[in-house]
């Protein structure tokens, strides 16, 4: 799992085919016609049981603009018991702008959710098309709609910010 996988799939759907050394020393290619069985036990996890992959080919993919989408709370040392609904309220509200918009985004965007950011979020292409399909609506929420109020700014508090990589290596 990556977070490419909504787009391209895990990395076994991306193998075109192995060159596998056989135990009794027959070098076989496995992909979807030759060797069929062998091919979907190797992309399932076999591992070495069934002979040793010398060489692999895989699907290469375009190179793709990545746009970062990051939301999250600092300072959360500084944060003191009585405000942990604060946190919680800031949480909940997050979640319900998630499930109710998630459900639009299609496979170009991807990411994940991490103790440090309520979401680390990657769109695959433009940072125009990010913008029109899920930046722009999240802006609006974060701006006019999020009760931050109780949070204590430049102490702990709310954040998020936007950046644009030219490929999946310069954001890596």
């Amino acid at each position: 799992m990556s977070f490419s996988s909504r787009k391209y799939g895990i990395g076994v759907d991306n193998v075109i085919d192995f060159r596998v050394v056989l135990p009794n020393g027959t070098v076989v290619i496995a992909d979807a016609c030759s060797n069929p069985d062998l091919f979907f036990a190797l992309r399932g996890g076999g591992g070495g049981t069934y002979g040793v992959v010398t060489h692999v080919h895989y699907k290469l993919h375009p190179v793709t603009e990545i746009t970062v989408l990051n939301f999250g709370v600092y300072g959360l040392e500084n944060l003191r018991p009585s405000e942990y609904d604060i946190l919680g309220r800031i949480s909940y509200q997050w979640l319900q702008f998630w499930i109710e918009n998630s459900p639009e985004l299609g496979p170009d965007w991807c990411g994940g959710f991490f103790m440090h950011a309520f979401g680390h979020l990657l769109y695959c292409g433009s940072s125009d098309m990010a913008q029109s399909t899920f930046i722009g609506t999240f802006e609006y929420w974060y701006n006019f709609i999020l009760d931050k109020s109780g949070t204590r700014p430049g102490i702990w508090g709310t954040y998020y910010f936007t950046e644009s990589h030219d490929n999946w290596y310069e954001y890596k």
